[in-house]
C-alpha cells in the first residue's frame, strides 16, 4: 500500500503514519527568534528577539 500522490509539503508517512500523506515539521529554530514557519503551514515560537539577537 502507498500514499499515491501527496501535495507539497506533505510526503508519504511524513507525519509518522505509514501510507498516509503528512508533513514533518521543522522544530529547529536555526537561530531565528520570534515566530518561525515550521514548513507545514503553521508556526513555532523561537523565543524573544531582543537587543538585536535571540534570547
Amino acid at each position: 500500500m502507498s500514499c499515491g500522490t501527496c501535495a507539497s509539503p506533505d510526503s508519504c508517512g511524513g507525519a509518522g503514519a505509514a501510507n498516509v500523506c503528512g508533513c514533518t515539521p521543522t522544530l529547529d529554530c536555526n537561530g531565528n527568534c520570534g515566530y518561525y514557519d515550521n514548513g507545514c503551514g503553521t508556526q513555532v515560537y523561537c523565543g524573544d528577539c531582543g537587543g538585536g539577537g535571540c534570547d
